[in-house]
């Protein structure tokens, strides 16, 4: 049997949060390598592997095959949720994908408020999406982190429907924007704070230095400003404060 290959950091970050003996689910499972990870470090010996392109899913099923996992990994053709509610999964993994095609998935069924699964989401692009999809749709956002990886920042989080919604971080006195953008990212993640704020700064300069006027360019600079400022805020808390 070959030797076990080592997960990526994202990957890795993502496998650290599947719950031991959870039913698992691993939506766009590409090659199923976190699938075949999971089944052998022993964290749970039911995996559904699923994916839409049959591509894909070949190289899953070989790779499945040369692991000998084959009793403990599902492999399911699937559009997101369509083809893989029946097996009850207790986990469900959406990863590698923009936060408009998960929120989508999300949408299809009342599988996750119903039997309220742990969603563990790592968005590409625009985690802002996201997020306000999550709390306006009534899931706790549990965690975040973020991580860095081959050029890219990446936030992975973990959600889940509770009977009463509540999240990791303080919302009470924070403007629903600023939540969207921002979460609960703290100073912890200093890099990441401050490539937003570049980021953000970047847009408010060209905005402003724009001599045309627009509808709501005024709102925009503001709605700018209150996220830098936010950032500000956060990088000067003490983190064990």
């Amino acid at each position: 049997m070959r030797p076990l290959f080592t997960l990526t950091k994202r990957l890795s970050v993502i496998a650290e949060l599947v719950e031991k003996n959870s039913v698992v689910c691993d939506i766009g499972t590409d090659h199923a390598l976190l699938p075949i990870w999971l089944v052998k470090k022993g964290i749970t010996d039911k995996v559904i592997a699923s994916d839409i392109i049959d591509g894909p899913l070949l190289n899953a099923e070989k790779n499945i095959k040369a692991y000998c996992c084959e009793d403990k990994i599902t492999v399911v053709k699937s559009d997101g949720l369509k083809n893989v509610l029946k097996y009850e999964p207790t986990n469900i993994i959406i990863a590698g994908m923009g936060a408009e095609t998960i929120c989508e998935i999300l949408s299809f069924s009342d599988y996750a408020k119903e039997k309220s699964p742990l969603l563990i989401l790592q968005p590409m692009t625009r985690c802002e999406v996201l997020r306000k999809y999550l709390i306006q749709n009534g899931f706790s956002i549990l965690s975040e982190q973020v991580l860095f990886e081959q050029g890219h920042h990446y936030v992975v989080l973990t959600a889940r429907y509770l009977q009463e919604q509540r999240h990791y971080f303080d919302t009470a006195n924070t403007k629903s924007e600023v939540l969207y953008e921002l979460g609960g990212i703290t100073n912890t993640y200093n890099d990441f704070l401050n490539y937003k704020k570049e980021k953000y700064l970047y847009s408010y300069n060209q905005i402003k230095q724009n001599s045309m006027d627009f509808d709501g360019k005024e709102n925009k600079l503001n709605s700018l400003l209150e996220f830098i400022n936010e950032i500000d805020k956060r990088l000067l808390e003490d983190k064990n404060g």
